[in-house]
């Protein structure tokens, strides 16, 4: 903004002030302000907000796929003893032409025996007819078994059969079949009857003889009356005859019988005789002739159509593009729909899984019951069914029925008529797609998976089946679950070999979701080597890099613990496919290096190929990755390609060079690479322990004796350098920031510790001739370190210099000849460099002479507590002792990383087939950082809905600013005990009635500050290390519904934390609702869609919504947390430790000053260091502010009163653009508001305010609110109001002619609107000294802190 505006604003707001400006004036202004913010709200509505670290995947994170998967069911969708039907034996006991004692039968009554008449033939050829048709219909089902017929059998002939079919059937299950249409009815014995040899008289036969010539597993077909006598021998658990046959194995038997007590087989001359063994094995023909005699058809129909017609139904069954073949289909699917649907679980795969033929069998079984109920008799079976004879699903396939048949009598008439297709299976596919559009939990879609499984057997459906399959199985464990239960496993298998690319794209996702479901199935996958086709999609270069992620993620699911699938994988060249995918998009390259770390994890060949073909150097590549998942799996990667063999020095060297050049990464802003690092030292440390412990007994010992103190001996191993790098590594994350890494770090240098051998000790004069000589030793040393500190020993040694850790990381402040690259190649040479200085340096010492300081060892005091470690309280171990004393391994830390990122996958959209449905919902629903396109739709709207508030807010603020004369903050809304020492910041949430606040030590406090004395929300520890105190507090994602708090710490340590909001479930609810009802509006009027859509939307909304709720019950966590000077970097003086922070929205950068005097830019999406400026400044930085309209300028506060200006895009050291020097002491505060162009507002220390004109080196004007020290300064962005406070104290009053102010309000015209200051009155309380001011983002509210209180104020005309 130019001077000559920001004089007419000065005068404009004098004008309101004093109430004399023209009609003409005011609206000149309003009609600028409205152009304003036209231009305001377009350039709002061109850029989308940002919302960071939403995704990111957290070192804490629940897998609550998995977590639902465990309370989908605990019974395994596997069949865990799958028995098949290996023979049959089929009983005709007909005795043709004779009748049996106690049969009566009608006249006319049923003859037909397996449809053929048995008195048309002679008795022998009519009976050996009848046997070879039912075997005949019976391999219909399946014909890979043993039939053998028994055809009017003796005794001795059913005993020989059965026992030589139990041989030969190895304990799997027989069938018997038995007609006794011939013989009496079963006795109450239990028993059947057969022939003796001479067929002069029945011969009784016990059921239980029965089953134990047959053995432990057997289906009978009973076709007799009065077969439910017999059913209590299968339930009886104490039968003597049954137990003690293969007692140790369970009984595994099935019946099937046609009807029960007191009911006779039915004698209808229209139907066959064995009209239930007709159901069993011709269900279509006997349903066709069933409905041609039923009452549910009209005379009109059946008109033309005779029984004989029915046979000419042109096709096979078992083709199913012929109309019969068709019917059949339709058949099958009915059928497993009406069991999938009416069955458990366990009784469906026990029935319709397990075996071809018996789940053949229980199909026909089910239309049995429905049309032998139809004649009085009711089937039964053991196991016992719910009854389905009245199923719904029956009149779908009587509707089947109908078009078949309704075509009959014109194909009769006409042979050149073609059978028009059913569309059946059509329907139902739009029936599930319409359910899965619906987002619904109703059971209707669930029911339909038989049928997708029966589309699987079609070319022409198999590609759409597929891909509604793996919707279906988006929808969560739950549906994954229920898919294994219909069986699709043995099919997905199968279809493995497809040549097809789109089904094969297809497949990877629904075998993600299997393995992710059950890890199980890895060794079906390795048994089959199916591994080969997802290493063939992963190499080819016709897929996108979504699937190639989906393919390598499956890889990596397949080969996590299965030493068999990493040597097939390994002979099938996946290593270099892996490789040759590094270079891919984000998420492909992310799968493709654990997929490669997975073979390697613990497989020495794969690691020596790895190692040759140059893996180290391809995947330092990726260590500056800005995803900080991949560069934690480049570490997770490197570190499975360390050899557990450590005698080869060959790979010895190649481990230190990238053990080098990994260290840099302890400063990474990301928990999980610091927390990989950690896992990849813990596994050098435990290879070399013998040696790292001897390191780091001495470093302890420096630690504690001598502050600069050499670690080295003449007998010191020449890796020592190394070693100790690692060592001090590990003692940096024993402090941290994130707490878990913290733990695991102590954790494991505790368990080091316990683990290490005690130390015996040898006669005191060895111990001090000992100590003596490695005194000098040291001395002598040092004396040389004094001489070269440039040499990497120095830099090792000299506690006061950057580390050779720090050398390793910053390249370029070091001598090039020691400075270490991220190329393990490079860093091998630079490795030997500095081995071969440690040996020079230490030939050299003996001849150094001493440094009389440095001599008076005794004058020097101890640090730290490890005097068990002191070197006068040990010796060496004798070699006997480390030969006869062997003790285990120390065990290194394992790796979370895989886990993490097998929680957080998420397959990629499904190619979509013609016509399909458009659904993309997360694999992890309901995870919540991975959400459906429906809740990123709804976030998407809340968004856009809150932007509108915010819009309305600011202008509400801007033209109040204009109309209101004066704006006097005089009506206190809220006083807040914190009930702390003080309050030091607080932030207001922007559009909920809450505030954040903190104690300025360790405690962080979330307030709902709509009541008069508050609602405490949260309150939560921030964590901090030492002495840090909190010093920093911002708000992240406000226009999410649940935004995160920053907190920055004196130290230079910055936390992120979310779930820190919470809403009152029961205020909301209204709330709620209206927000569902205007989001269905909106989205109503802005796509038109159906009264469907409306409904779909309506649910979708609120499930989301109560979600939002259910989050928000969720406790504080941390997101993120990272040192943004790390602590061996930490030279300056204890003032220089208060750092400053600042958080810009616009582009996610955390900027902050601290003990290195440098400003660092930190990246919170990436977690890594985008830049380091040089400040420039003597005395450092006290506050540090972001420019609103620019985010590459960044404003900066010194100590010394000077204001500097810095851009970031040039190069660091040109980056200081301005220098404003006017004030002369320490600034507290500074803020560019967000409407002005160039005008920046100031404030020190001494009390004075300045404005700016960054084009101008001198001050527009100045402010003297206070002629004391002024403690609090705050602008607001939208509105022209300046809120200053002081050391004086503040009360809960308001006076504006008191000479001692506390709070003064001004607007940037200078004017002051009004004071809260301290009125000597004894009805009056005096609340202390303000450490605190701050505006409402979009409101004008002011919260004012003292003491313990919070205070907010608001403008007395929104007091109603």
């Amino acid at each position: 903004m130019s001077q000559n505006n920001f004089t007419s604003n000065s005068l404009n707001s004098n004008e309101i002030k004093n109430n004399s400006n023209s009609n003409s004036d005011l609206n000149k202004n309003e009609n600028k302000n409205e152009n304003q913010n036209q231009n305001e709200n377009n350039e709002n509505e061109n850029s989308q907000p940002k919302v960071y670290l939403e995704n990111k995947i957290e070192m804490k994170q629940n897998n609550k796929f998995l977590e639902e998967m465990k309370e989908v069911s605990h019974e395994s969708w596997k069949i865990q003893s799958r028995k098949k039907t290996k023979s049959a034996i089929l009983n005709l006991c007909l005795n043709i032409g004779v009748d049996p004692p106690d049969v009566e039968k009608p006249d006319p009554c049923s003859i037909l025996e397996c449809w053929i008449n048995p008195l048309s033939l002679n008795e022998q050829k009519a009976l050996s007819a009848i046997g070879d048709t039912l075997e005949e219909q019976y391999k219909r089902w399946q014909s890979k078994i043993r039939y053998e017929q028994l055809l009017d059998p003796s005794v001795d002939n059913l005993k020989k059969a059965c026992i030589q079919h139990q041989r030969l059937s190895q304990n799997e299950r027989i069938l018997f079949h038995f007609n006794g249409h011939g013989v009496p009815k079963p006795t109450k014995n239990r028993e059947l009857w057969f022939f003796n040899q001479n067929y002069t008289q029945y011969i009784p036969v016990s059921i239980y003889e029965i089953l134990t010539w047959l053995g432990n597993s057997a289906i009978l077909v009973l076709d007799c009356a009065k077969a439910d006598l017999l059913a209590p021998a299968f339930l009886s658990k104490e039968n003597t005859i049954l137990n003690s046959v293969n007692s140790e194995e369970e009984k595994d038997y099935i019946l099937l019988a046609p009807c029960q007590k007191k009911q006779d087989l039915p004698t209808n001359p229209r139907f066959p005789a064995d009209l239930f063994t007709s159901c069993l094995t011709t269900p279509i023909k006997t349903s066709l002739l069933w409905h041609t005699h039923s009452n549910i058809y009209s005379k009109t129909l059946l008109n033309n159509i005779h029984v004989e017609d029915l046979d000419k139904i042109p096709g096979r069954l078992m083709e199913r593009h012929s109309p019969l073949g068709e019917l059949n289909w339709i058949f099958t699917s009915i059928t497993d729909m009406i069991a999938w649907s009416s069955f458990s679980n366990r009784l469906f795969k026990k029935l319709y899984r397990e075996d071809l033929l018996v789940a053949a069998i229980f199909r026909n079984f089910l239309l049995a019951e429905r049309i032998m109920k139809s004649m009085n008799c009711t089937p039964f079976s053991i196991p016992q069914l719910p009854s389905t004879d009245q199923h719904p699903l029956w009149k779908t396939w009587d509707l089947a029925v109908d078009i078949c048949i309704s075509q009959l009598p014109e194909f009769l008439s006409d042979s050149s008529y073609v059978f028009k297709s059913s569309t059946f299976f059509r329907d139902n596919v739009i029936g599930f797609e319409n359910w899965l559009l619906s987002g619904t939990q109703a059971k209707y879609g669930v029911d339909l998976l038989p049928i997708l499984l029966q589309l699987l057997l079609s070319q022409s459906y198999r590609k759409h089946a597929l891909h509604l399959i793996a919707k279906f199985m988006d929808l969560g464990s739950w549906a994954v679950h229920k898919a294994l239960t219909v069986g699709i496993f043995p099919y997905m298998l199968m279809l493995l070999s497809t040549h097809e690319l789109e089904m094969k794209l297809i497949l990877v996702s629904i075998w993600g979701k299997i393995l992710l479901f059950d890890k199980s199935c890895q060794a079906d996958i390795v048994k089959e080597k199916s591994y080969i086709h997802f290493i063939d999609l992963l190499a080819s270069s016709e897929i996108s890099h979504d699937h190639e992620s989906a393919a390598a993620f499956v890889l990596s699911l397949i080969l996590d613990h299965s030493h068999e699938a990493q040597i097939g994988c390994l002979n099938s060249n996946l290593l270099p496919i892996c490789l040759s995918k590094l270079g891919e998009k984000s998420e492909s390259r992310k799968w493709s290096c654990l997929c490669l770390s997975k073979l390697l994890e613990g497989f020495e060949e794969a690691k020596k190929q790895a190692v040759a073909a140059g893996i180290s150097d391809k995947l330092f590549k990726l260590l500056k990755d800005p995803n900080p998942i991949i560069r934690a799996c480049v570490i997770y990667g490197l570190s499975n390609t360390i050899s557990e063999n450590n005698d080869q020095e060959s790979r010895n060297s190649e481990e230190f060079s990238i053990s080098i050049s990994l260290l840099g990464t302890a400063n990474d802003g990301s928990p999980i690479v610091r927390r990989e690092l950690l896992v990849f030292l813990s596994k050098l440390i435990c290879l070399h322990e013998e040696k790292v412990q001897k390191v780091a007994m001495d470093i302890d010992e420096e630690l504690s004796q001598f502050k600069t103190e050499s670690i080295e001996d003449e007998n010191s191993d020449h890796h020592s350098a190394i070693f100790s790098m690692w060592w001090n590594t590990l003692m940096q994350f024993s402090s941290d920031p994130y707490d878990e890494i913290k733990e695991l770090a102590d954790d494991f240098i505790n368990k080091l510790r316990n683990h290490w051998k005690p130390i015996e000790y040898i006669d005191s004069e060895e111990t001090e001739n000992s100590t003596l000589k490695k005194q000098k030793q040291k001395q002598t040393r040092k004396g040389s370190l004094n001489k070269n500190h440039n040499s990497a020993l120095g830099l090792l040694r000299n506690r006061s210099d950057k580390s050779l850790f720090a050398e390793a990381v910053d390249t370029k402040k070091h001598s090039k000849s020691f400075a270490f690259s991220n190329s393990p190649t490079k860093n091998k040479m630079a490795t030997h460099k500095i081995l071969k200085g440690i040996q020079d340096q230490t030939m050299e010492m003996e001849s150094c002479p001493l440094n009389k300081n440095e001599s008076d060892v005794s004058n020097l005091k101890p640090r730290g507590s490890s005097k068990n470690l002191q070197k006068e309280s040990r010796s060496k171990i004798s070699q006997e002792t480390k030969e006869t004393e062997k003790e285990e391994k120390m065990v290194p830390l394992q790796s979370t990383l895989f886990d993490l990122c097998v929680d957080s996958y998420s397959p990629p959209e499904d190619f979509q087939a013609n016509n399909s449905v458009s659904i993309s919902i997360s694999m992890s629903f309901p995870i919540s950082s991975q959400i459906s396109e429906s809740n990123n739709q709804h976030k998407a709207w809340r968004i856009r809905e809150i932007e509108k508030t915010k819009r309305s807010m600011i202008q509400n603020v801007k033209e109040s600013s204009i109309q209101k004369a004066k704006i006097q903050l005089n009506d206190q809304r809220a006083v807040i005990d914190n009930q702390t020492a003080k309050v030091t910041s607080v932030v207001f949430h922007p559009y909920e009635s809450m505030l954040v606040c903190s104690d300025g030590e360790d405690e962080i406090f979330v307030w709902d500050w709509v009541e008069n004395s508050g609602k405490l929300l949260h309150h939560f520890h921030n964590g901090n290390s030492g002495q840090s105190r909190i010093s920093y507090l911002s708000l992240m994602n406000e226009l999410t519904a649940n935004p995160y708090v920053i907190s920055g710490t004196t130290n230079g340590v910055v936390k992120i934390w979310k779930n820190c909001f919470i809403q009152n479930q029961n205020k909301n609810e209204n709330e709620n609702e209206n927000e569902n009802e205007n989001y269905n509006h909106h989205e109503k009027n802005e796509n038109q869609n159906e009264n469907e859509n409306e409904n779909q939307n309506e649910n979708q909304n609120q499930e989301i919504l109560n979600q939002d709720i259910n989050k928000s019950k969720e406790k504080p966590s941390l997101v993120t947390a990272w040192a943004m000077f790390p602590s061996f970097e930490n030279k300056g003086n204890i003032a220089d430790s208060n750092s400053v922070f600042d958080w810009n929205p616009n582009n996610g950068i955390v900027s902050g000053f601290g003990a290195n005097r440098m400003i660092r830019l930190w990246n919170v999406e990436t977690e890594n260091q985008l830049q380091t400026l040089p400040t420039n400044s003597e005395r450092g930085l006290s506050c540090l502010n972001h420019d609103p309209k620019n985010s590459n300028i960044l404003f900066g506060g010194s100590y010394n009163g000077k204001l500097l200006v810095y851009d970031i895009r040039v190069k660091p050291a040109m980056s200081l653009v301005q220098c404003l020097t006017e004030h002369k002491n320490q600034i507290i505060n500074f803020k560019k508001q967000f409407d002005s162009e160039e005008v920046l507002i100031s404030g020190s220390v001494q009390g004075d305010v300045k404005f700016w004109d960054l084009r101008k080196p001198y001050a527009l004007k100045t402010l003297t609110p206070y002629q004391g020290l002024m403690t609090a300064l705050e602008i607001h962005d939208y509105c022209p109001l300046i809120a200053c406070g002081s050391n004086i104290y503040l009360v809960v009053h308001f006076n504006n002619h008191s000479n001692n102010h506390s709070v003064k309000i001004f607007n940037t015209n200078g004017d002051l609107l009004n004071i809260i200051g301290y009125y000597d009155s004894f009805i009056v309380q005096k609340l202390g000294m303000v450490h605190a001011v701050s505006f409402h983002p979009y409101q004008i509210y002011l919260a004012a802190t003292a003491d313990s209180l919070i205070s907010v104020f608001i403008p007395s005309y929104l007091k109603n």
